[in-house]
């Protein structure tokens, strides 16, 4: 097993107090013992019955305090010190179970296993009654209310501390911290794919290493026989009292952290612990068992209520929820790799799974249906339990049939049906239960349901930041495109939102911004007067002679180290700053248009990315971190290519991610917001056609010449027609260059210039065969000869990089600035960049912030170079490029978001291999 301190150099830093889902107190390790310690040795203040708990009974808590009588558990409370909060509290419990039995009177008919185990039930309630209780009087329960962060550092703490030791330790402590780390990094509206894949590693893989006091039987069932002082093969033939409540408590949460893996996999998150679980039926079922003698997990008040169903002992809506854990499991990883079966085997497994459920738990099913007096926790548990199961339902039939939004087929439409008509009648009954599950239950009724009324009041019963914000964004891509897929809803729920990003190092990060802001505010007169310079001075592609020396000066002038003419092009510079560890580059491009100066404001690419450099520089000087930060002056992004050639000059090959701000109009991002984060673009590519006929006198003799404008003439309407036959996002350009000299010639000679923007390359691939194949059409119709010149290298399609451009949104939103960042949208701007090509090549950021345009001035034209000299368009430069730098500082100094931002670079890879 890896060790803890190797996956946890350093316990992580969450913030304080801003989770919404967190407002529980801090565990005093003692605590999470409190059912086996408490119930054996006893505080000099818990009730001495409790201490004759035998030890050869199969249920020790129910069986023992069945046989209490009442008389004696009212002398419980005569022992007790005269707390009065205390004895209102024991009271209450009492009462509770009181109005439980009353509430289910009317059903009990109807439901025997219910009547069978209603003396187990009362059992159960009094012990936990009186275990809550005593945790009240003894421990003092009202600590800190909003200390999440400081419960998972707690945690963290613990299990850092006693795994290391090497020393035997409290194991269901270990395992509880285990567990409330999972409720932290579960509930968070901000998610970390990484963090939880590793802790779900760690969990399972000290589960599996260790053997202890009882619970090594769970996962090996075979006695041991050994010396006593071997803890892994201590002989437990007879294990006392103490040893059982241990061991069943620790089966207990496994199952918990069985749970809570299996659901976060729906998130695409985790999935190690329950996919190495799941692995053996046998292990689980005797997990189960072992876990039978925990009276519940909530111990006192420590742990969230609202994630707490009563854990009734051998009561069915518990067990059917353990089996539902499994089976959400296989859907999960059966969503995953069900194209590896045929879709009917992979069908009618997960469809016998759920006909077996309905059967084993029939009780269940009718005990929901049932109408008990008053609200009952027994039938609401149940309710819950049959609800989650139809949700299940829906989305295998979408896993592995149409996607959500098509047309459902009709068991799908019974569990929606179904599904609803239990959560209203559970809602009309009580407010919405704070279960987790349930709301997630909602969550896909509301994906799946096409009544506006439905979806109106699913909207208003679900609790939760994260599937309040997720189930807005897939409503909204559901009802844009017609459909959603569940690969898309899972991503959407996994999505690290602005609000709850996490700083892993609170200090390091102040200090950084801090040093940040300072330097690039501190060299505004130096940013504004190389803007000024580029702008007044615009240089075609490749020859940005001026721009190429003034940046380099600017450089040299604040004592950094300047490449000039990089890589071989006369126009492109290199700058570095910081030593060993990641690389960033941050790409200037200085070029402007024939005849419009810089109307693509590439004058204030130059200055942010100039900016973000000197503000890099400026936070690892101050942080001291490993890391470099690369500015490379890329020339020729106009039609030249010019990151093409620095690609393959090598300039990219140790670079470990690579961004840049764009300057747009306001009528290109969506509004409402100042800029756009996550985008893409076409490909494109230009080249130039030529057919060659013969000349001849187009009055005497026009037919002894070949016509070279007809063949030019003839391609031009075959790709209009052509143009039908493409998806609408792609584009082709055409324009006659050379149609002849004078019209009494029969033209010998005409060149066609033709642009083609596709969405892919592969896309871009096909769509010029055909092209080419319109011109060699033409050129055999006409008798004219027909060759191919390629104008410029092939841009590749935009592939935005998710992490970049989610850390990007957070840190503008950190100076009130909102940024768009619909990573769902694919949908690619018609413009193309050679930036496209150099995400191919390495993870990249490039962003897109507006500047006046009162008039809806757009991008190459005069208009737009006008306001790219203006005060507001540097302005909204800067505060781009202090966005940037953040987010590129980040990336240098945190492990983590450097993991994410290359895995989901490595995933957009296999995506590209697919299309």
């Amino acid at each position: 097993m890896r060790p803890l301190r190797e996956l946890y150099p350093s316990p992580p830093q969450m913030p304080l107090g801003d989770d919404p889902y967190y407002s529980y107190q801090i565990p005093s390790p003692a605590n999470n013992q409190r059912l086996a310690a408490d119930t054996i040795n006893g505080d000099a203040d818990f009730p001495q019955f409790l201490r004759s708990i035998p030890t050869d009974e199969d249920h020790v808590f129910s069986t023992s305090l069945e046989r209490a009588s009442a008389a004696r558990v009212i002398g419980v409370i005569d022992d007790l010190p005269g707390d009065e909060d205390f004895v209102d509290l024991w009271t209450s419990q009492l009462q509770h179970i009181s109005n439980e039995d009353s509430a289910m009177q009317p059903v009990v008919g109807q439901c025997p296993d219910y009547s069978n185990g209603r003396a187990d039930i009362h059992a159960t309630m009094r012990a936990r009654g009186l275990l809550d209780g005593s945790d009240a009087w003894n421990h003092n329960s009202i600590l800190d209310l909003d200390s999440a962060s400081a419960h998972f550092k707690e945690g963290t703490k613990m299990l850092m501390e006693i795994i290391t030791s090497g020393a035997a330790g409290d194991y269901p402590i270990i395992i509880s911290a285990f567990y409330f780390m999972y409720l932290y990094l579960t509930r968070r509206v901000y998610m970390d794919r990484l963090e939880i894949e590793r802790l779900s590693c760690t969990a399972i893989d000290y589960i599996e290493k260790c053997s202890f006091d009882g619970l090594g039987n769970i996962l090996s069932p075979k006695r041991h026989s050994a010396p006593s002082d071997t803890l892994e093969c201590r002989d437990l033939s007879a294990p006392t009292t103490e040893q059982r409540c241990n061991s069943s408590m620790a089966a207990r949460l496994i199952i918990w952290l069985y749970s809570e893996d299996s659901f976060i996999g729906f998130h695409g998150c985790g999935g190690d612990l329950s996919k190495r679980l799941s692995k053996n039926p046998g292990r689980l079922d005797r997990l189960r068992q072992i876990s039978s003698d925990a009276l519940s997990l909530n111990w006192g008040e420590d742990y969230p209520a609202d994630e707490v169903l009563v854990d009734i002992n051998h009561f069915h809506p518990i067990d059917m929820l353990i089996d539902m854990i499994t089976l959400h499991h296989e859907i999960i990883e059966r969503n995953n790799a069900y194209m590896e079966m045929s879709f009917t085997e992979a069908s009618n497994k997960l469809d016998s799974e759920f006909s077996i459920l309905e059967i084993k738990y029939a009780s269940v099913f009718r005990l929901a249906a049932s109408t008990p007096n008053e609200n009952s926790e027994i039938w609401l548990n149940s309710g819950i339990s049959i609800i989650i199961f139809h949700a299940l339902q829906i989305c295998w039939a979408r896993c592995t049939g149409s996607s959500f939004g098509s047309r459902a087929s009709p068991p799908t439409e019974r569990a929606l049906a179904s599904l609803l008509t239990l959560a209203q009648r559970i809602c009309s009954r009580s407010s919405p239960p704070k279960f987790e599950r349930f709301h997630w239950a909602l969550f896909i009724a509301g994906i799946e349901t096409n009544d506006l009324l439905h979806r109106e009041w699913i909207l208003g019963k679900i609790a939760g930041v994260r599937l309040n914000m997720a189930i807005t964004k897939v409503l909204a891509a559901k009802d844009r495109s017609g459909t959603i897929s569940m690969a898309t809803i899972r991503k959407l729920l996994s999505v690290r939102e602005p609000v709850a990003v996490q700083k892993h190092n609170s200090n390091s990060y102040d200090t950084a911004k801090a040093a940040i802001l300072k330097n690039i505010d501190d060299l505004d007169t130096d940013l504004q007067a190389i803007n000024h310079k580029i702008h007044a001075n615009p240089e075609l592609c490749f020859e940005e002679f001026q721009a190429h020396n003034n940046l380099a000066d600017l450089l040299e002038s604040h004592n950094f180290t300047v490449t000039r003419h990089a890589y071989g092009i006369p126009t492109a510079f290199c700058a570095e700053f910081g030593h060993g560890g990641r690389v960033l580059t941050l790409c200037a491009e200085y070029d402007a248009l024939p005849g419009i100066g810089h109307a693509c404001g590439h004058n204030l690419i130059a200055v942010s990315s100039v900016a973000s450099f000197f503000g890099i520089a400026a936070a690892l000087a101050v942080s001291s971190i490993p890391g470099r930060v690369r500015l490379l002056g890329t020339p020729a992004e106009e039609c030249g290519g010019g990151k093409i050639k620095l690609i393959n000059s090598g300039a990219f090959n140790d670079v470990d991610a690579s961004m840049m701000l764009h300057p747009v109009g306001k009528g290109a991002i969506p509004t409402g917001t100042t800029g756009l984060a996550y985008g893409t673009c076409l490909t494109g590519q230009v080249w130039n056609v030529e057919f060659t006929g013969k000349a001849a006198h187009a009055g005497t003799a026009p037919w002894e010449g070949i016509n070279a404008l007809d063949a030019a003439a003839l391609a031009y309407s075959a790709v209009g027609l052509l143009r039908q036959q493409m998806r609408p996002a792609n584009r082709i350009g055409l324009v006659i260059k050379d149609g002849g000299k004078k019209s009494n010639i029969t033209t010998p000679h005409s060149t066609v210039e033709c642009s083609i923007r596709t969405q892919t390359l592969k896309e871009a691939k096909s769509i010029k065969t055909r092209v080419e194949n319109c011109f060699r059409g033409a050129a055999l119709a006409t008798g004219c000869e027909v060759t191919f010149k390629s104008a410029m290298d092939v841009y590749a399609d935009l592939r935005s990089n998710e992490t970049l451009c989610t850390e990007f949104t957070s840190a503008m939103s950190e100076f009130g600035v909102l940024y768009h960042n619909d990573i769902t949208n694919k949908t690619a701007a018609s413009f193309s960049t050679d930036m496209g090509n150099v995400s191919h090549v390495v993870p990249t950021f490039h962003g897109l912030f507006a500047i006046a345009a009162e008039n809806g001035e757009a991008n190459h034209t005069p208009e737009f170079t006008r306001i790219a000299i203006s005060d507001e368009a540097y302005g909204s430069a800067i505060i781009a490029a202090k966005g940037m730098a953040i987010t590129g500082w980040k990336f240098l100094a945190d492990d983590i978001l450097a993991k994410s931002v290359l895995s989901d670079f490595e995933n957009d890879v296999s995506t590209r291999e697919r299309e």
